[in-house]
């Protein structure tokens, strides 16, 4: 009978120390002696047996030596089935390491490339710290001192299916395995489960899911482990006696790691048990880089499928759809801002179309008080990452289709992240966000570039109405073009909020727009930041009290600052799935794409009104033209202020001015400049600019410079 052949990529991090290497070898013959040695003892004889083990050494560190990935691809001869990463003593999260941060990237696109699925990645020690930064999540020095020696880890329900169940039956409730390090990695990467963890760590080990695995059929792309199933307690010891007597392990250290040396019963870990048979098992999976190979129910896309076949009047001889449908579901990427109430509805509807690569990003962690309408989390959910929630919802119940999450903000991101999306979709309660993220893809565009212009599908909902729209950046209509559309949030004079306040958004205002910059001038206010909320509710909170004014919440709050648009489930789901269609048909080219606006109103009936808005000439991120404002002589510059503080079509707060040489006018901060400036307030601007030029003006609100050219009446 023909052998199976497992072929390993052993990525070696470091060099043991001569003491060890005297009696074991080098890092490549402990591997693949701890490897051989657990297969023989393999729980399914046949395997054992019909199984032959190749390993390849790669010298990372040295001679950067990294596989081909020709040697990855499907059908190649000697192609890879696993990728193993060693330990070692160098620092995962070292960004001066000369290797460190280059093997990070090169297992991030291994990971991450829909081509090699199939391969098995496996991560010892530094390996496991080494993918869990590859794949977004955190590592540091570990706070409680070191692990050395052989420590039991606590299983999480995955962690026993992974550990032992998958191999054993009736096995110990924790794994026993020898350690030895100080870094952790303290979060589990989006899009992971955690397997493993110990009395002083909480992450030993995490999985990450093949896009087929299912609830019935579980299978593993990565598998890391932070102890090391390949040492014996004679390595562990000669590590031991080492670096106590360099130094690197003071005497408690070093005797409780004696101690500890040879485990339960004198062997060590269960390197050649439970933990090599586990890791066996999962390189002997037969994984797909195929799509359509572990979509179980084709039928699902019968109906988009009949609409893509279909010739269309102007298509005689049609002979696109199976283009169509494999850009749809294994080329297209796409980007959807924001996993709210809006933006889980899009995720499910994206999914179930068809779509086949989806990002999302949000910053936001869920509240109890989103269960009602945000239908992708539970109450378990709460206090943990929108965006990893809904994409671990959509992965688990969509086999096919992978969701890759982003809990960071938009903005934290360059330019070259959004560059690799086909389409972005925003379903953002913040009009600040949409703005900025309007004002991103406006400034990518490169006209020597087609592939820099990046669609915008912008989804918006308050209370029984919404609207959706297609915004092609420097061809269409933006979103800064119709600000003038939406319901006006209300604008209260600085007069007001300074001297005399009557109503809690009075207080409010107060505490961003004037003690904020007071108090903490040399922070910028993050409105995503919880505790930059909690600071102005606070500061709002005792205003509100010394005026005998009621209604201050933390929730106002956020949504005076932020000016959130309410939003209502069923809203949500008739303009995600309006979204939906409009990607879809951008995506598949099967119908003309919404030109440009649609309006729903369900307040009374079901209504939408559909209609192409134009684009503004002076619009201050498409139109190219300055907005021109005409302004009275007698006004003051603290008059021209508060003017343009309640101009729909602009929404800002708190605006600067700048002449445009840059030399200030008005400016809130740095301090000097403001103490210098200030004065200007009370000046005429008939005294200060002269009819026909222009001023800059800037505003936290305004992700862009306004320029304002200046006429008198």
């Amino acid at each position: 009978m023909t052998k199976r052949v497992v072929r390993v990529a052993l990525l070696i991090c470091d060099v043991p120390p001569d003491v060890v290497q005297k009696d074991n070898g080098t890092y490549f013959d402990i591997f693949r002696r701890w490897l051989e040695d657990a297969l023989k003892t393999y729980p399914d004889a046949d395997v054992a047996t019909n199984t032959q083990l190749v390993v390849e050494p790669y010298n990372v560190v040295d001679k950067l030596e990294f596989p081909s990935h020709d040697r990855f691809r499907l059908g190649t001869p000697d192609a890879y089935d696993v990728v193993m990463l060693t330990g070692s003593k160098h620092t995962a999260y070292d960004t001066n390491s000369h290797f460190g941060p280059q093997l990070i990237e090169w297992m991030r696109d291994l990971a991450n490339a829909p081509e090699f699925q199939h391969v098995k990645i496996i991560g010892v020690c530094y390996g496991h710290q080494i993918l869990s930064l590859a794949l977004g999540g955190e590592c540091q020095q570990g706070t409680n001192g070191w692990e050395v020696g052989v420590y039991g880890c606590d299983m999480t329900d995955d962690g026993r299916y992974w550990w032992s169940d998958s191999v054993v039956s009736n096995g110990d409730s924790k794994i026993y395995v020898e350690q030895m390090h100080k870094d952790v990695v303290t979060k589990v990467p989006p899009g992971c489960d955690l397997l493993l963890r110990s009395d002083k760590y909480p992450v030993h080990s995490f999985v990450k899911k093949h896009p087929a695995s299912t609830p019935e059929k579980p299978l593993a792309q990565i598998l890391t482990i932070q102890g090391h199933p390949e040492f014996t307690p004679g390595i562990v010891s000669s590590l031991v006696e080492m670096r106590a007597a360099a130094g690197v392990f003071n005497t408690d250290v070093a005797a409780e790691a004696r101690r500890r040396l040879g485990g339960k019963d004198g062997s060590g870990g269960e390197g050649e048990g439970r933990l090599g048979w586990a890791i066996w098992r999962v390189m002997l999976q037969d994984l797909s880089a195929n799509v359509d190979d572990y979509v179980s129910d084709e039928s699902r896309y019968a109906a988009i499928n009949k609409l893509l076949d279909r010739e269309g009047p102007l298509t005689d001889g049609f002979e696109g759809a199976e283009a169509a449908k494999d850009f749809l579901r294994r080329k297209c990427k796409i980007l959807v801002i924001g996993a709210g109430g809006l933006g889980c509805e899009i995720l499910q509807d994206l999914a179930l179309t068809g779509f086949g690569n989806i990002h999302v990003i949000d910053m936001d962690t869920i509240d109890i008080s989103n269960l009602n309408r945000q239908f992708l989390f539970r109450e378990a959910d709460v206090g943990k990452s929108k965006a990893e929630c809904a994409a671990a919802f959509i992965n688990k119940r969509v086999p096919g289709v992978k969701v890759t999450p982003h809990h960071s903000k938009i903005q934290d991101h360059p330019d070259s992240f959004y560059m690799q999306f086909n389409i972005v979709i925003a379903g953002l309660d913040s009009v600040s966000a949409r703005r900025w993220i309007n004002a991103k893809l406006v400034e990518m565009v490169d006209m020597e570039n087609p592939e820099s212009l990046k669609p915008l599908i912008d989804g918006g909902t308050e209370g029984f109405k919404g609207q959706s729209r297609v915004i092609l950046p420097t061809i269409s209509s933006c979103y800064e073009c119709s600000l003038d559309i939406h319901t006006p949030p209300t604008a209260f004079p600085i007069c007001t909020i300074a001297n005399t306040p009557r109503l809690p958004e009075h207080c409010i205002e107060w505490a961003s727009v004037l003690e904020w910059p007071r108090l903490r001038k040399n922070v910028k206010l993050d409105t995503d930041d919880p505790d930059h909320i909690q600071w102005l509710y606070d500061k709002a909170s005792t205003r509100a009290a010394a005026f005998n004014i009621e209604g201050v919440t933390w929730t106002l709050t956020q949504g005076v600052v932020k000016n959130i648009i309410p939003a209502i489930a069923s809203t949500n789901a008739i303009i995600a799935a309006s979204c939906c269609n409009e990607a879809f048909k951008i995506a598949t080219s099967c119908a003309p794409m919404l030109n440009n606006y649609m309006l729903y109103n369900g307040n009374d009936s079901l209504y939408t009104f559909t209609w192409e808005y134009e684009k503004r000439p002076d619009c201050p991120v498409c139109g190219g033209e300055s907005m021109e404002v005409e302004v009275k002589r007698d006004w003051t510059l603290e008059q021209l202020m508060e003017w343009l503080s309640v101009q729909q079509k602009l929404l800002v707060k708190r605006p600067g001015f700048m002449y445009s040489t840059g030399d200030p006018l008005f400016m809130w901060g740095p301090p000097q400049i403001h103490e210098q400036t200030k004065p200007n307030l009370q000046k005429l601007v008939s005294d200060l600019v002269l009819e026909g030029d222009e001023i800059i003006v800037t505003d936290p609100n305004l992700p862009f410079h306004l320029t304002v050219k200046v006429t008198y009446a």
